[in-house]
């Protein structure tokens, strides 16, 4: 935890804010204060400048919760697309709050009850979609939200930030190739500016290639680059890992391993804790842990496909669109 000057406001987060050091020249410019070098104390006084609309100028990746003991009211904040977890539990006890599910169970009145309409989701969609948990009692917090527990009790949910297409861009393929490359150059940047041994998981892949010759721009030694290998050829990254490492002069480590779901499977249900059926947990786990030897911060190509549609099943969506044109009629019937 960590308060601001008068010590009636205080904090706890999970996370990181990237912008803070020019967050922190403008509040020390308007008279702000601050007693430690930790990112994260931002939050505080941004809170003391604009109230709950501080968390419109963080950028970074972050679950924080947020006393304010003046008005007796709570503040739980999450960042733009949820990376960082944050659960709770409004009961007759109170309001619960915590980074992982399992910490939901603890207390009188705490229900393991399991959510049927969650767990009907998992069963569709293999996760259990925000604002849900498989527990009834128990929620996630949305992603670009706060949440203001106030002195009476009441509970406000407030959307922060919303993902917008406008205004569309204008020129040439060209143009915008080159605001691609500066966008991309920039988030790299911003994420390698952490205090702990960083690298970057590498598949071969487009994605995790671009990430980590970016990081190479920046970083005057040869950036880390780790691969998970498997005996079976179909599921094997590695060599086209190796492949791309050399290419870009990385200090590349790969690590062959024998997957034993079953062995493992009761950690994964811990640290999950809910259902997760995404089949790529099983080599991300082996990657985190061979791994975390030596870095404990990673950069990956995770959610490119998404952005970018590189699936195939995103040429459905041309044919939605085209479709989209036809007469209401048509259309119901194909239904």
């Amino acid at each position: 935890p960590i308060a601001n000057e008068a010590g009636d406001i205080h904090l706890v987060c999970n996370g990181e804010i990237y912008n803070h050091h020019a967050i922190r020249a403008d509040l020390e410019a308007r008279g702000h204060r601050f007693r430690t070098n930790s990112d994260v104390e931002v939050i505080l006084h941004l809170y003391e400048q604009y109230g709950d609309d501080c968390v419109t100028q963080l950028r970074g990746m972050f679950a924080f919760a947020l006393w304010d003991d003046r008005r007796k009211r709570l503040v739980l904040g999450r960042d733009r697309l949820g990376k960082k977890p944050l659960f709770y539990r409004h009961g007759p006890d109170g309001l619960t709050f915590g980074s992982e599910l399992r910490l939901m169970r603890v207390g009188e009145t705490a229900s393991p009850e399991v959510d049927v309409a969650a767990l009907n989701h998992y069963l569709s969609l293999q996760y259990v979609p925000s604002p849900q948990t498989i527990y009834k009692d128990v929620a996630k917090l949305p992603p670009a939200h706060l949440l203001i527990y106030e002195n009476d009790g009441a509970v406000q949910l407030r959307r922060y930030w919303r993902l917008s297409y406008e205004p569309k861009m204008t020129g040439s393929l060209r143009d915008a190739t080159d605001e691609l490359e500066h966008l991309l150059d920039e988030a790299v940047r911003i994420r390698l500016m952490s205090e702990v041994p960083l690298g970057v998981f590498l598949s071969g892949g487009i994605d995790s290639a671009v990430i980590a010759a970016l990081a190479m721009r920046h970083v005057g030694s040869p950036v880390r680059t780790f691969a998970i290998g498997f005996q079976s050829s179909i599921f094997d990254e590695a060599p086209m890992a190796e492949e791309t490492a050399r290419f870009l002069g990385t200090e590349h480590h790969s690590a062959y391993v024998e997957p034993d779901f079953l062995e493992i499977l009761p950690e994964l249900v811990w640290h999950f804790g809910e259902p997760f059926a995404d089949p790529s947990a099983l080599p991300m786990y082996y990657l985190c842990r061979e791994a975390r030897r030596s870095i404990s911060v990673a950069l990956g190509g995770d959610g490119g496909d998404e952005a970018f549609a590189g699936y195939s099943r995103y040429v459905l969506n041309n044919l939605a669109r085209l479709a989209s044109r036809l007469p209401n009629a048509v259309t119901q019937g194909m239904i």
